[in-house]
């Protein structure tokens, strides 16, 4: 049996980030402007680039999108007070108005947005959502079939989570579990 098919959303791992904490800083360097690349991992081909501009109020990201028209993302600043002491800035989406530290574009056209605006999700919450959608249909034996026929480890280990789950949240003890529907006479 072959790993499960992903969700139809849209992975952070497949967008490009911009991370603020990342670019604002360069060891104790205070950084107001900088160029981003983002690149393959092996080849190290440069796939899309943009500039950044900060101000205590401001971060603005340029690209330009592949019909080739200049754009720009605004995003205001907002400080807030830590516990140990000073301020940690945060970006400000413009369109949900939530505090970020990165926002994302899907592709090259922009724009850049945080992860619940794109709709986003980590490869880990697909590949769980994914399986659990799926494990939610069934029940306990055919769970247990499932784990018997499967060769992959990884879905193994999935499905051994998601059982262990159920049962540590179900107050049915274990073995009645394993055994239901074996009733012997």
């Amino acid at each position: 049996m072959g790993r499960l098919k992903l969700d139809a959303k849209v992975r952070v791992e497949d967008c490009f980030e911009f991370d603020f904490d990342k670019h604002r800083k360069r060891g104790r360097e205070q950084i107001n402007e900088g160029r981003v690349q983002w690149k393959k991992v092996v080849s190290g081909e440069v796939l899309w680039e943009a500039e950044f501009w900060v101000t205590d109020w401001e971060l603005r990201i340029y690209y330009v999108d592949p019909d080739g028209v200049d754009r720009v993302d605004e995003f205001p600043i907002e400080y807030l007070t830590t516990p140990v002491g000073g301020d940690r800035p945060y970006i400000w989406c413009p369109d949900c108005e939530a505090r970020v530290r990165k926002v994302y574009a899907k592709d090259k056209w922009g724009p850049f947005r945080c992860r619940k605006c794109h709709d986003l999700i980590y490869t880990q919450q697909a590949e769980r959502s994914s399986l659990q959608e799926e494990v939610r249909k069934m029940s306990m034996q055919q769970l247990l079939e499932r784990m018997e026929k499967t060769t992959d480890i990884k879905e193994l280990n999935e499905l051994l989570n998601i059982i262990l789950n159920y049962v540590s949240a179900d107050t049915t003890p274990w073995h009645e579990v394993m055994l239901e529907g074996h009733h012997e006479a």
